[in-house]
């Protein structure tokens, strides 16, 4: 298993410090594995779709111009 350090602040420490019953590792390592998890499923819709960066841009921006047009009534 590979090693990686993580930076938190010096109140975050102490605080994870009044709870020494929690493996902070298994904590970290969770949150981690959502987070690709989440990224791996954007990343399988954006390929469905087959948008290049630009033109997931310009959907974007076409995708609140009419949101705020709906909204403003313009």
């Amino acid at each position: 298993m590979t090693h990686i350090t993580i930076r938190v602040t010096d109140d975050m420490k102490k605080d994870m410090e009044g709870f020494p019953e929690i493996n902070w590792s298994v904590i970290a390592r969770k949150a981690l594995k959502e987070k690709i998890k989440e990224q791996k499923k954007i990343k399988a819709i954006l390929e469905e779709i087959n948008l290049t960066e630009e033109e997931e841009g310009e959907e974007l921006s076409k995708q609140i111009k009419k949101g705020l047009a709906k909204r403003y009534k313009i």
